[in-house]
């Protein structure tokens, strides 16, 4: 279905990826958008910064949704 489209090569990690870039495009905070596709930051930041950002990866997600469901 995706060569129909001009689609050649399509691996699962590329949805992320879209997801991040369109994050950023969209004006989500950085430590927002890499939660949001479940990065985990290491060092000292990782360590004292616990927060989830649960509020603002659903807001960020939902701008997302209604972003690509336009396209559908």
């Amino acid at each position: 279905m995706l060569g129909d489209v001009g689609i050649e090569y399509f691996v699962i990690h590329d949805l992320r990826r879209t997801t991040r870039t369109l994050m950023s495009k969209n004006g989500v905070r950085y430590e927002v958008a890499e939660k949001s596709i479940n990065h985990v930051k290491k060092g000292v930041e990782g360590i004292y910064n616990r927060d989830a950002f649960y509020e603002e990866r659903i807001a960020a997600h939902q701008q997302l949704t209604d972003q690509v469901s336009q396209l559908l």
